[in-house]
């Protein structure tokens, strides 16, 4: 006699093969995690898209071309207030709480660690040099949140470094701020 078949490996299982109890439990997790499989690999994709889209604010449209133009001009102010050795400036890019990440050398909590750890390697003008960004991609999430991925360089009298970074950034009341900070 055949039992049901099964939806992913399409084959029949044999209930005369069923003798024990392992085996009828073997056959249960073999159904369930097919199952699962089944809606991983068809129905989760679509669940996440629909996910995003609830998510957004309602009423609210996305134009990506005005919000990336809003990232950068924010990221802009960021190098500009560098360059002309404002720290506090430059901090006003990153979301004012104590939920701020920040990752270097170290990890960073809070808005007021960051700026106490950058005032700390960076006391004056010539410390702190030219910096420079170059952005390689611009990865938005949902219509509030964007990754950027991108290179700094920092042009000084004694030396150059640079790095990459990854920033998440995420719309705060109608502004965008880096909310994460990941930089080597």
């Amino acid at each position: 006699m055949w039992v049901k078949i099964n939806p992913i490996k399409k084959k029949h299982i044999n209930r005369n093969r069923l003798r024990n109890l392992k085996d009828i439990g073997h056959y249960i997790l073999d159904l369930a995690f097919s199952s699962m499989r089944l809606i991983l690999t068809r129905f989760y994709p679509f669940a996440i898209s629909v996910y995003m889209i609830a998510c957004s604010p309602p009423g609210t449209s996305f134009d990506r071309e005005e919000e990336l133009a809003a990232i950068r001009a924010m990221l802009q102010h960021q190098e500009d207030d560098w360059n002309a050795g404002s720290i506090e400036g430059f901090m006003a890019g990153y979301w004012p709480s104590d939920s701020l990440v920040f990752i270097s050398s170290e990890v960073t909590y809070g808005w007021d660690a960051a700026l106490a750890r950058y005032k700390k390697n960076y006391p004056d003008k010539e410390t702190m040099g030219k910096l420079t960004f170059t952005f390689h991609h611009f990865n938005f999430l949902s219509p509030n949140a964007c990754v950027v991925t991108g290179r700094y360089h920092l042009q000084r009298a004694a030396d150059t470094p640079s790095g990459v970074f990854t920033l998440v950034v995420k719309k705060i009341n109608e502004k965008w701020l880096v909310v994460y900070d990941h930089t080597s």
